[in-house]
């Protein structure tokens, strides 16, 4: 992803100003080095949705985790008002759909990842002086239709990912690696420790 802007001078002050948020296809060496293509088009991407506004001057937001599957672009996104959503941008012709999220009272979205059918899986942190809680909602791209899924008790949540052909979610927490089967907070066990405390935000993928 490659953001545009441009620098507007005014009375010995200086502003920037978003224009563009293009997305470009780049080759990947056996080195593992990235180059692009010397007749690579990029894709002008819908962002005008996505742009913060301070004083004169304009920036794109970023999303958070940005994966790609099945020719969408999808990652969370904070909007002007300060809620969260989950932008979902065409990858062939920049089209952008944004889903608002449902969040129940005092959560807020902590991570989220693929699941199954073409939805996503939703990680809410509900934390208050009583409660410590990971509530899981899925999210159909298609319908936009928000489900809770199952609600995890004493534990903090992040960098999740989903291996489908074996219905597990793998996700650290508290310093592990763990596992959960189905939707079935009870089978949840700890797999391995992690020496990295907090992952969250980062894109997590599943390996041969």
């Amino acid at each position: 992803l490659f953001a545009t802007s441009k620098t507007i001078e005014e009375d010995g002050s200086y502003d920037s100003q978003f224009e563009t948020m293009e997305l470009y296809k780049a080759e990947v060496a056996e080195d593992g080095t990235l180059s692009l293509p010397e007749d690579a088009e990029p894709v002008e991407l819908e962002w005008d949705d996505m742009v913060d506004e301070y004083d004169n001057s304009s920036y794109p937001n970023g999303l958070t985790n940005p994966q790609i599957r099945g020719g969408k672009l999808v990652g969370s996104i904070y909007l002007d008002s300060g809620d969260r959503a989950i932008a979902v941008l065409d990858v062939e012709d920049g089209s952008c759909t944004l889903i608002d999220l449902q969040p129940d009272d005092e959560c807020y979205l902590n991570s989220w990842c693929f699941y199954q059918d073409g939805s996503v899986l939703l990680n809410y942190g509900h934390y208050t002086n009583e409660t410590s809680e990971s509530v899981l909602h899925t999210l159909n791209l298609e319908t936009e239709e928000e489900a809770p899924l199952c609600t995890v008790t004493g534990k903090y949540i992040y960098s999740m990912v989903y291996d489908e052909a074996k219905d597990t979610l793998y996700f650290a927490c508290n310093g592990e690696l763990c596992r959960m089967k189905g939707a079935d907070a009870s089978t949840i066990e700890s797999i391995s420790a992690l020496a990295v405390n907090n992952g969250d935000g980062q894109p997590t993928f599943l390996t041969d």
